[in-house]
């Protein structure tokens, strides 16, 4: 089986908050409801909240993260 191109596209392009997992579950689901060799990522699936979640983290500053000591 193989992906399309735009489904490979979403993959590199969104940060899988939920890292390897939710990867695992998405690809999973992808190949489970495809109907032929060539599986899609349909991108309602990738959450906009879970972009923009991203998004925010990327522009925080630094110190936001730094442990207390």
């Amino acid at each position: 089986r193989s992906a399309d191109e735009a489904t490979l596209r979403l993959l590199r392009n969104y940060d899988w908050p939920g890292n390897v997992r939710e990867l695992e579950n998405t690809l999973e689901r992808a190949i489970i409801v495809a109907d032929d060799d060539c599986w899609q990522v349909d991108p309602t699936w990738l959450t906009p909240e879970r972009m923009a979640a991203k998004r925010a983290v990327t522009r925080s500053p630094a110190w936001a993260f730094s442990m207390p000591h």
